[in-house]
């Protein structure tokens, strides 16, 4: 069933006019009211999904660089840098021999204004066999450390880290600022947090801490809503967002809300009865595709009626 069919259904059931682009917007609005509902009757197990995310590296410069190479020495005015921070290092011409783009090296044996490079932490340092042509530049890769989660996150569950297999704890925003309030900690990821919401309403997380030398895809496990439709989803096949099983509880639904809005109890009722019968199905459904286990409504206040109260305070549908 496409959208725009369940708000002919919508329309049809109301007696309006199936036309009217009026009739249709607020129709729209009422499907939207009916799957908020929806979602909020049960835990549904369409609802339950997955997704990555992929933690980024960013090159800072830390500034231009000479080598010698009787020493192996790199020198880099007050730089900054500390034992066993990872570094890249790049040039406009070619690199001093022993070192290549984009690969990872590790300070060691810093003072103030020189270093030398490891292939690993705390490992043998480079052997520098010719100063190279150009000018060198050094950067260090501080990980992100806020990711932003798919549009639909309602609840995330879990997160698991693809690298290693290991689940990672998810916490309150607070847990940072007890372990880390400066946000600069670098490391193997072990922890997600909570962070809150950015300007475009997308859930935002943490990782904790920031990784400094690599990507990792972190899985995350999370309990979606449907995102409200506009005219532009008209054309969108309802699959994508509940089975076929559950979609006329939304135009019965949805015109049970105009019907009660227009006071006629006895077709509000009867619309609420062929609604109850739909989801009762899903509900079936829903515990045998938890393996007949038992599973409980969204939050202990949910009665047997269908999730909440909703009353429609905005516009009203015309004929």
């Amino acid at each position: 069933m496409l959208l725009s069919e369940a708000i002919t259904m919508t329309l049809r059931r109301t007696g309006l006019n199936t036309s009217n682009t009026s009739n249709k917007d607020q129709a729209r609005l009422y499907l939207n009211a009916i799957a908020n509902r929806i979602v909020s009757r049960a835990r549904w197990w369409f609802l339950y999904k997955t997704d990555t995310i992929t933690t980024t590296l960013t090159n800072t410069s830390v500034g231009t660089f000479t080598s010698d190479l009787t020493t192996d020495f790199i020198t880099l005015t007050a730089h900054g840098l500390s034992d066993t921070n990872a570094i890249v290092v790049d040039s406009s011409g070619t690199l001093p021999a022993g070192l290549a783009a984009s690969t990872t090296y590790y300070v060691r044996d810093k003072t103030d204004d020189t270093f030398k490079l490891s292939a690993s932490s705390g490992g043998t340092a480079i052997d520098i066999t010719n100063n190279g042509t150009g000018t060198h530049t050094a950067y260090t890769q501080p990980g992100t450390r806020t990711y932003a989660l798919a549009a639909d996150v309602l609840t995330p569950h879990s997160f698991v880290d693809e690298t290693n297999g290991n689940l990672l704890p998810f916490k309150g925003w607070d847990y940072l600022s007890a372990v880390d309030p400066e946000r600069d900690e670098t490391g193997d990821v072990d922890t997600i947090t909570v962070e809150g919401i950015d300007s475009s309403g997308l859930t935002v997380v943490a990782v904790y801490p920031k990784h400094s030398t690599a990507s990792e895809t972190i899985r995350y496990h999370y309990y979606a809503y449907i995102p409200d439709w506009s005219s532009g989803n008209d054309n969108d096949n309802l699959d994508q967002y509940l089975p076929q099983i559950m979609q006329p509880a939304l135009f019965y639904g949805a015109a049970e809300l105009y019907c009660q809005e227009k006071g006629d109890s006895e077709a509000s009722g009867e619309n609420r009865g062929e609604y109850e019968g739909v989801i009762d199905s899903g509900l079936n459904q829903n515990l045998r595709m938890w393996g007949n286990r038992k599973f409980r409504r969204m939050g202990d206040e949910v009665d047997s009626s269908g999730g909440f109260d909703f009353h429609v305070k905005e516009g009203s549908l015309s004929a």
